[in-house]
């Protein structure tokens, strides 16, 4: 199957078989008559697909195809919004009853389609990266970073990066987004340098931290808790390779895995680390820290005495199928399991034994008086648990009120902390916090400006129309609101908006009141 990212939205959510031929058809009509939608801000408003969803295509689906596949299915299929978190711990454990694939269960439970999964796999292909010559490098920045509009030397930066990502695509484009968008003043002849520095600083001390070092993370986490192979045969492979400098590839999984991961390249029959990068940061000594603290050594432990080993039950008696049973079984065994006559004296159904009543009663009472004790224990730790959870759930609230008490929020991370407390909203329902409910509101009339700004007026009304008609922030909702719905330049796209949330969502929006009274 050919590759998707080329594709332009549209098609690339109906390959997915995310949205129909129809669907895609009447967006593109009602694109043509408002020329300054998108076409996933149409689908989204007919609920034809989710607006994270959608985000996921348009902005992380072109990375991912460059990085390739170093997470299971499922983390891919959650970052989609096509799959939450319950439902992926649901299919993992029905896979560990079951053995079935991960996809063949999410098709059954109805969750997806196999269309979908279909394209998933298909398109997150287990191939080694291709490392970018200088020439390939020259061409992506001639198509997307245009640094030439920037630096008096772009070429001199594009050839140190490469020099030090060894072309690895995903990273390699990476810090070349970075020097693209940043306010570098770099004087000439100080271009090495500048990499150098930014190399050394943000991805190699703070790789662990830096949003520019995301890509080198994953990488750690697959190399850690890989899902495809052994981490301690992953990590001991790769230690291996490191050491020796080169070493003869041998096609085993580990090896195949390493190279998948983009963490080594193969040059003929030889393979090496791939880059300087992955060199200082994945050292001998992260390898040994991380062998030693999940596969902790056991030289120090307390050695046994093998000198008279005992022999299990199982290594008494070998088979010999030339040995018949008989012969087989120890002799002791043999004369034990004789029958000796008279040597246990014979008992009449006349004369029951009054020993034999009474021992039989034994048991029954000692059931009888430990079910009420078992009952009470039962009780008692149910109880237990019932208060341990609503303690927690009650140290879980204080917690959360104490961060919307303390909360100061910029335009910046007003989108974050309008996710996190809204989760939290959904999870305590009823419970959540009195100032927390007035914090959300708060952030959601911060955020709407901001994504006016960037032309993403859909979602800012979104935020805008989830402001509750009793909140204090409502008046602050409709000032916005009533702007653009007033506003020459996206009067018409907003009243759209209203009109197609009130439609497809069957929710009315409460800052929006005044359009009540308008014609």
């Amino acid at each position: 199957m050919l590759k998707q990212n080329k594709l332009p939205t549209g098609l690339l959510l109906q390959n997915a078989g995310l949205i129909s031929t129809q669907q895609l058809q009447d967006a593109l009509e009602l694109q043509a008559q408002y020329t300054e939608m998108k076409l996933g801000e149409i689908l989204a408003l007919q609920q034809g697909i989710k607006a994270r969803t959608i985000d996921f295509f348009v902005d992380k689906w072109q990375e991912i195809i460059d990085q390739g596949q170093i997470f299971p299915l499922g983390y891919y299929l959650q970052k989609a919004n096509l799959l939450n978190q319950q439902q992926i711990k649901v299919i993992l454990q029905e896979q560990k009853n079951n053995q079935q694939k991960f996809g063949v269960i999410a098709v059954q439970k109805g969750w997806i389609k196999q269309e979908t999964i279909n394209f998933f796999v298909d398109n997150l292909s287990c191939k080694p990266p291709q490392p970018m010559s200088l020439d390939a490098l020259e061409k992506y920045n001639q198509a997307k970073l245009h640094l030439e509009k920037r630096y008096a030397d772009h070429s001199l930066i594009l050839s140190r990066i490469l020099a030090w990502t060894g072309g690895i695509p995903y990273l390699t484009k990476s810090i070349g987004q970075v020097f693209a968008k940043s306010d570098f003043n770099i004087p000439g002849g100080k271009e090495i340098n500048t990499v150098d520095r930014f190399v050394e600083v943000t991805l190699i001390r703070k790789w662990q931290t830096s949003k520019a070092a995301s890509s080198i993370r994953a990488i750690s986490h697959s190399l850690l808790n890989n899902f495809r192979c052994d981490s301690k045969l992953l990590l001991k492979e790769y230690q291996d390779i490191l050491i020796s400098d080169n070493k003869k590839y041998q096609g085993n999984k580990e090896q195949k895995e390493l190279l998948l991961l983009g963490l080594i390249v193969q040059e003929n029959d030889w393979l090496k680390v791939s880059n300087i990068i992955y060199q200082h940061i994945f050292n001998q000594e992260f390898v040994a820290n991380e062998l030693e603290k999940k596969f902790p050594q056991t030289s120090n432990a307390v050695d046994v005495d093998n000198s008279h080993p005992v022999k299990s039950a199982s290594s008494i008696i070998e088979y010999n199928p030339q040995v018949s049973i008989e012969e087989a079984v120890p002799a002791f065994t043999q004369t034990d399991a004789k029958v000796q006559p008279n040597s246990v004296p014979k008992q009449t159904a006349t004369t029951p034994s009054s020993l034999t009543r009474i021992n039989s009663l034994v048991p029954l009472a000692a059931i009888a008086l430990l079910i009420p004790l078992f009952l009470i224990i039962n009780n008692y730790l149910a109880s237990f648990k019932a208060a341990k959870i609503a303690a927690d759930s009650a140290r879980k609230i204080n917690k959360l009120q104490e961060f919307c008490n303390g909360l100061n929020a910029s335009s910046k991370s007003s989108l974050n902390l309008i996710t996190k407390l809204e989760t939290n909203q959904q999870q305590l329902l009823g419970d959540f916090p009195a100032s927390c409910d007035t914090a959300l509101n708060q952030l959601r009339v911060i955020a709407a400006p901001q994504l006016g700004k960037e032309d993403k007026i859909l979602e800012a009304i979104r935020h805008l129309c989830k402001v509750p008609g009793h909140s204090e922030m409502n008046i602050d909702a409709e000032v916005w609101l009533r702007r653009w719905y007033e506003s020459a330049s996206w009067g018409k796209e907003t009243k759209f908006y209203l009109e197609e949330i009130e439609k497809h969502q069957n929710r009315s929006c409460p800052a929006a009141h005044f359009t009540e009274h308008k014609d």
